[in-house]
């Protein structure tokens, strides 16, 4: 299990704890884990592959078009 240590202790406590349980003092609130990171990742994969989709359509549709004209 990962811990974080206490700025005014330095002993190691949980990661979520808003107080520690050696000194008992309260704690700022523990700074957000590198799991957000993940999801802007697939939300910008999840983008990519929507905006390529798109995109073949579109000139999929407009080489058709070529054709209806003529």
């Amino acid at each position: 299990m990962h811990s974080r240590t206490c700025p005014f202790c330095r002993e190691a406590i949980h990661p979520e704890a808003s107080a520690c349980r050696y000194c008992q003092r309260e704690l700022d609130p523990a700074p957000p884990s590198g799991k957000c990171r993940s999801g802007w990742l697939v939300a910008l994969a999840l983008a990519a592959v929507v905006t390529a989709g798109t995109a073949v359509l579109i000139r999929g549709f407009l080489k058709e078009r070529r054709h209806w004209l003529e």
